[in-house]
């Protein structure tokens, strides 16, 4: 799979990417160091305890990542949970709706990033 590939395959906006990190090796190299990120965890324990303020401070934190890297559907996921628990603006946020959307995103970016880095 090419990186190309990769992003078109997650919803991502490759152009995007390689405009701020200027080469496939820079993008393929941070892509694999997403691989061993804690924040998902951090943000999924969070969700599973509807603690509203870890789960800011930890979607905040995912939405930066993922929006650098253009990993599309799971920036998407993100930046609703962020913005959902920001001043707690979504009182009726779903906080297990969520979890499942953001782990069934976040799944689908890993299975490609290991398929790009095969």
């Amino acid at each position: 799979m090419t990186i190309e590939e990769f992003y078109i395959n997650i919803n991502g906006d490759y152009l995007d990417v390689k405009d701020r990190l200027l080469s496939d090796e820079r993008i393929k190299k941070y892509l694999t160091y997403f691989l061993h990120d804690t924040t998902f965890g951090l943000l999924n324990d969070a969700l599973k305890n509807k603690d509203p303020k870890a789960g800011f401070t930890h979607s905040h934190n995912l939405k930066g990542v993922a929006s650098n890297l253009g990993l599309g559907d799971l920036t998407k996921t993100a930046v609703f949970i962020c913005e959902s628990l920001r001043n707690n603006d979504n009182p009726d946020l779903d906080y297990e709706d969520a979890r499942i959307k953001l782990n069934n995103d976040y799944n689908f970016v890993l299975e490609n990033i290991k398929k790009l880095t095969e």
